[in-house]
């Protein structure tokens, strides 16, 4: 991934107060964290920033956990990076 970042889109049928975004390390080792405030229902488009990454790591080759948390519910997606 480098300096290019990860897309996501999330369709929400509802509006929600938050949306929180985390990204993991296989062993959890969190290195991404942020929060969007108030959501309208529909297409949610976010960008993960990777000069965000906590600790200045560089993102390398290989599975990672995406956390996205509402008030409501929590999702965990995969992440396969590949370059």
């Amino acid at each position: 991934m480098g300096s290019a970042g990860v897309n996501l889109q999330i369709f929400f049928n509802e509006p929600h107060d938050y949306v929180e975004i985390k990204v993991y390390t296989l062993a959890f080792r969190k290195i991404y964290d942020d929060q969007v405030n108030y959501v309208s229902a529909g297409q949610f488009n976010y960008y993960v920033d990777p000069s965000k990454f906590k600790g200045s790591v560089t993102i390398a080759n290989g599975l990672y956990y995406v956390i996205v948390t509402t008030p409501t519910n929590r999702w965990m997606l995969k992440l396969l990076v590949l370059r």
